[in-house]
């Protein structure tokens, strides 16, 4: 059974994330330090310190966002923005995460633009956190669909996966802070410290927006809808 991490779990967890992203990074050192090795060794030796840098920096990051937010310390700069630019930029960063464990990802957007009032930057980050959180909990070979539509004066972003499902008993409790869902052997098989979802649902709400958590039950995937406040269209403006 899934629970709020204490501060002990979560320094455990914490250890653990970081000592396993350092392994690799210090046998690399040794083995640098008594062998000479060619060109494309070196290459591949590079690759893995940058991804298990990238790895702790993401880990970094997602301590610090959820401080700032703790805090009060995050101010949204708003403008007009679109709907897609948002995706694409979420997209960006979280794309190569469903790329790595084989995912399949379908994206559908409306063909008429949906304007926000909204700090792109900060937005884009929720909803790079929530597909990535689909990527993490969706064994390798699934499928993430994306779809963006506009209901009334809102915009709509649903993102599906066939992942591991949420209890219905978990549905609100994968928003808190610290919170890893599924059985205890799903947690161990996913990296990660609980955080992402509570900084997506905080800035979404920021926005004056809401996050929901659907699942049939485990092993049935999921389904999480946001929803925020959208531009008049134009025809409506005048």
């Amino acid at each position: 059974m899934s629970d709020c991490l204490g501060k002990n779990g979560f320094v455990s967890i914490l250890a653990h994330e970081l000592r396993s992203q350092l392994a690799p990074v210090k046998t690399i050192a040794e083995l640098l330090k008594i062998a000479a090795v060619d060109s494309a060794t070196a290459r591949r030796m590079a690759d893995v310190v940058d991804r298990q840098v990238n790895g702790m920096a993401r880990l970094i990051d997602d301590l610090l966002d959820a401080a700032s937010l703790e805090n009060g310390s995050v101010k949204l700069q708003r403008s007009a923005a679109t709907l897609s630019g948002i995706v694409d930029r979420a997209l960006e960063i979280a794309g190569p995460v469903v790329a790595a464990r084989g995912h399949k990802l379908v994206v559908h957007m409306p063909p008429e633009p949906i304007l926000l009032e909204a700090d792109a930057v900060w937005l884009s980050q929720a909803l790079q956190n929530v597909i990535g959180n689909a990527a993490k909990y969706t064994n390798p070979g699934g499928l993430i669909r994306i779809v963006c539509v506009r209901e009334e004066d809102k915009a709509v972003i649903t993102v599906r996966d066939t992942g591991i499902g949420i209890a219905r008993a978990q549905l609100d409790s994968i928003f808190d802070l610290y919170f890893r869902a599924g059985h205890a052997e799903a947690q161990r098989s996913v990296k990660g410290l609980g955080i992402g979802l509570y900084v997506a649902r905080a800035l979404i709400e920021a926005h004056g927006g809401t996050i929901r958590a659907a699942s049939p039950g485990p092993d049935c995937g999921s389904e999480l809808t946001i929803r925020l406040p959208c531009e008049p269209l134009e025809a409506d403006r005048g």
